[in-house]
This record gives C-alpha cells, sequence and structure tokens, in this order.
C-alpha cells in the first residue's frame, strides 16, 4: 500500500499554505446553487483545483489525462518523481504535466504498456476508475473481484476496476444500468469524484482491541474500547456463565482501563449450544454478571452461526439492547459474508446493526495445504471486500467495524495448524535465516523458518498482516463508510501494525 492513508491528515496543513483565497462563487461559470458548487469550493480551497482562469473553472469542459494525473498526485500527496528521461514520447521534460505523469508511472497508476501517454486528450470515465483504483493501491484486487455481479451492460473491459469505483461509492452509473465507459468526464464532474474521495480517506478511525491477558497494562490501556476476553456463555437446564478469571482479576484489569480513560467490555463466547432456551434468562444472567463484576458494557461473541438460530440471536440483541440501555455499549461479533470461505446465515446483518453500537465483522479464514504448504492467509483482501459490498442495503454501515486478526496462521512442521503470537512472528523476522514473502493475492505476509527441538529441525509457516496490510484493510474500510477495527488480540501486536494504527 502507497503513502496515502497516512498522509492524508497532513494534505490539509501543507495545501492550505499553498492555496489561493477562490472559491466557486469566484467563477462565473458557477452560479449559486450549481450542483457541484460545493465540491469546486472546497477542492479550489484545499489548493487541488484550480479555474482554467481566474474567472472561469472550465464547467462543462472535458477533463485530460495529463490534468487529471496532476490532480491525483496533489490529492494522494505523492513524493514527486522526475526521471532525468521521459517514459513517454509525447510527455518530455519540459512538459507542464512531465513531473505528474512520472509521479504517477511510479506510483503504478498508470504503466509504460504503451509508448504514448495522450496527456491532452480528454480522460473517459473508464480510464477515470482505473487510475482511480490504482492509485489506492488495489490494482490486484480489481483483478480478483472483476467476476462479481455489475449492473452495467456496457461494461466489457476493466470491469473490476469500474466495479470497485462504483461499490464504493466514487463513480456512479449514467443509468442504472449503464457507465458509458468511453464517455468523457467533465472538469466538475472530476472535482466531485475526487472530493468523494478525499472526504472517505479523511474519516476519523477509531481503533478498538480485544485483550486476554489481563496482566498487560499496555494493551489494556492501548485503545479507548477494551474488550476482556475472560468467559463464556454456556446453557443446559439454564444459561449461565463461565469465567475464566477471578472476579477480583477482572475487576483490578477493569480499575486500569479505567484509569486510562478508557471503557471496559465483557467479551463474552458462546456456541450455538447457548441459543435456545429462553431469551429472557439469558438476558437476566448477562446482565447481572455485568453489574457484579462492574464492566461498561458487552462484547457478544457467538461464533458460527447457522440459520435455524438466526431468530433467537437476534431477539436476544433485541431484548440486551433494551435491557442495557443506550448508555452501556453493546457490540456484537458476525461472521462476514463469505465468497469462498465458509458461509453462515445465522446473522441478520440489518436488524442487528440497528440494535447495537458495533457490529463487528469476522472475515472467513482460508486454510488449505499445497503440497504440504500451509496456505492460510489472514483476513484476505478479497473477503474483505466481499463482505463489505454484500451487506445488505439495510445495514447500518456507521455501526458496522472490522475485525483485524492480529495473530499469526501457522503450521510447524508438515501437518497441524498453529496460532502464533506478533512475539512468535516477530522473533523469526529477526532471524536472518527466515525467508519473508508476500502474497499479492491475498495482500498477506507470511514467513518460512525453522523451528529446532533437540536434534530435530522442523520447517515453520507463518501468515501474518504487516503494517502496510493493516492500513489496506482499515483504507478499505473508510472508503465503504466503516469507521472502526477491532483489534482481534490486543496483546500481540507487531510494532509496524502499532506504528500504522498511529
Amino acid at each position: 500500500m502507497k503513502q496515502a492513508f497516512r498522509r492524508f491528515c497532513c494534505l490539509c496543513l501543507t495545501v492550505l499554505t499553498l492555496c489561493t483565497m477562490v472559491n466557486a462563487h469566484s467563477f462565473t461559470d458557477v452560479p449559486s446553487g450549481h450542483w457541484a458548487e460545493d465540491s469546486i469550493s472546497r477542492g479550489v480551497e484545499l489548493g487541488l483545483f484550480n479555474g482554467t482562469s481566474t474567472a472561469t473553472f472550465g464547467v462543462g469542459q472535458s477533463m485530460t489525462r495529463g490534468a487529471f494525473v496532476v490532480l491525483l498526485g496533489r490529492l494522494m500527496d505523492w513524493d514527486t518523481v522526475s526521471s532525468t528521461a521521459p517514459s513517454y514520447t509525447d510527455v518530455a521534460t519540459t512538459s507542464w504535466c512531465y513531473s505528474a505523469v512520472e509521479t504517477a508511472l511510479a506510483n503504478e497508476v498508470i504503466t509504460t504498456q504503451f509508448t504514448t501517454f495522450r496527456p491532452d486528450e480528454s480522460i473517459t470515465r473508464e480510464e477515470m476508475a482505473v487510475m482511480l483504483i490504482r492509485a489506492l493501491g488495489y490494482t490486484t484486487l480489481a483483478g480478483l473481484v472483476q467476476d462479481l455481479s455489475l449492473p452495467f451492460i456496457d461494461v466489457h473491459t476493466n470491469r473490476g476496476y469500474i466495479a470497485m469505483a462504483y461499490e464504493i461509492g466514487l463513480m456512479t452509473g449514467t443509468t442504472a444500468t449503464t457507465f458509458d465507459p468511453s464517455a468523457y468526464t467533465t472538469r466538475e464532474q472530476t472535482a466531485v469524484i475526487l472530493m468523494r474521495l478525499y472526504d472517505k480517506l479523511n474519516t476519523q478511525q477509531e481503533t478498538y482491541a480485544i485483550v486476554s491477558d489481563l496482566t498487560d497494562t499496555a494493551a489494556l490501556q492501548s485503545q479507548s474500547v477494551i474488550a476482556l476476553s475472560v468467559a463464556t456463555l454456556s446453557s443446559g437446564s439454564t444459561p449461565r456463565i463461565n469465567p475464566q478469571a477471578s472476579t477480583s482479576n477482572q475487576q483490578a484489569a477493569i480499575a486500569t482501563i479505567h484509569e486510562n480513560g478508557g471503557t471496559a467490555l465483557l467479551y463474552l463466547t458462546g456456541t450455538d449450544g447457548a441459543m435456545r432456551g429462553l431469551v429472557s434468562e439469558s438476558v437476566d444472567i448477562i446482565v447481572a454478571y455485568l453489574d457484579t463484576v462492574g464492566y461498561d458494557g458487552l462484547f457478544l461473541d457467538v461464533a458460527e452461526l447457522g440459520s435455524k438460530y438466526r431468530t433467537f440471536y437476534l431477539q436476544l440483541v433485541q431484548a440486551l439492547h433494551e435491557s442495557m440501555g443506550d448508555d452501556a455499549p453493546l457490540f456484537v461479533m458476525a461472521e462476514a459474508p463469505s465468497w469462498h470461505g465458509t458461509a453462515y446465515n445465522g446473522y441478520d446483518y440489518g436488524s442487528l446493526s440497528l440494535n447495537v453500537d458495533r457490529l463487528v465483522l469476522r472475515i472467513a479464514p482460508y486454510t488449505e495445504t499445497i503440497d504440504t504448504f500451509l496456505v492460510a492467509p489472514v483476513d484476505p483482501i478479497e473477503e474483505v471486500y466481499y463482505a463489505l459490498t454484500h451487506l445488505p442495503s439495510t445495514t447500518d454501515f456507521s455501526a458496522v467495524s472490522l475485525l483485524i486478526t492480529t495473530t499469526a496462521n501457522a503450521r510447524t512442521g508438515n501437518s497441524g495448524y498453529d496460532t502464533f503470537t506478533a512475539s512468535d512472528v516477530a522473533s523469526y523476522l529477526a532471524d536472518a535465516d527466515t525467508q519473508i514473502r508476500t502474497s499479492e493475492r491475498y495482500d498477506c505476509g507470511y514467513l518460512m523458518g525453522e523451528y529446532a527441538t533437540g536434534s530435530r529441525t522442523q520447517d515453520v509457516v507463518a501468515w501474518y498482516l504487516n503494517g502496510e496490510q493493516v492500513l489496506s484493510r482499515t483504507q478499505l474500510c473508510d472508503l465503504f463508510g466503516v469507521t472502526a477495527v477491532v483489534l482481534s488480540d490486543g496483546h500481540s501486536l507487531l510494532p509496524d501494525v502499532v506504528a500504522a494504527l498511529g
């Protein structure tokens, strides 16, 4: 993933010193009430756009390819690249857009498949979609999602790019069934599209964490909301909570969280076996436990629910919401809609999102063995995209969060499956003999090393997310309006993941 996400927060401060005091009302061709007035004004104020003259913005004129890469460079705040020799025969070193074109090439927005760039030609809607998605760093993902459904009957090339530009809300169709890919984009349309992207990438991302080690003070103070993984929900003749830590230890951890100004949630796990009996009995025992121990709220995680438990689970969440009240945070985990993994139909995403503070999506894991080699990418990027595009339209996206897996999927030897912590991964990364690789397909890192026990040495494979890969997922969340992520284990964080999340 490129530098864009990390540097966006600095963009406003840097460009405001460069912009002129011009707004849309200064342009004679942008009358008050014009549909693009707000986008043009804000873009000019940020120093992203200029008019075709001091008096006109150029409404109705098409955007050229050269001008568009100039705008992208400003928006993404890329370091300027100026090669000594031009990469395209029609963009000389003396050209007004030379550095912008070379910078776009260096950031893989464009390619040298052709010897010419055609800077003065109008940019088509298809070309704009491709450049936008490539600028965001999702070239491989666009290739993977090109076979997913698309409402436009006139899109035959670059389907993945156009689908992504449409799904994340940057570009719309010209009708319900057409995209008109060969049509040119006007300057005002470009302003609206780029300001949509600017707004999406400048949302405030919140981070929460689940913590199981009650003695890790740093983890307990790392985020504003911490969920303590200390109990399970089960059901026999009556529902019951089974704690894995003493009440005093839980209360000490809660006190540590509160001392840092944080919110402490009970992370309560369960299986479909707990989804039976009377909803009221389950609610009563859960609320009583929260009150007795002193939790601020609840994070409920009932995993891998089938459709037969869908109604009970929804009723349980609704009843908890009513019983706990608006002041007590209620988080609920749900298995995300899945493309290649196992899909679970026990979650009414739309209704759940309306009854919780956070509906947290857990991405379906991939785990397979190819010639004894473990292939187990963590939170595959294609599955994150699929999940976010396949939530029902009734879902309140302001309540949706993504679970980021901070542990590693690993194997020592030729069989079995292990979970490595970040410290396990870090120890292998520090070993000069460890091979470190990246799967572009899954946007996930993996390492290959050795584990010695006595005289025996075994091969180790571990799949994990580094800081850049976590950022690519949080950026995707921003693009879909999902403004929070939950770390699966706040005790297990690689240093570059901590740095990436700020």
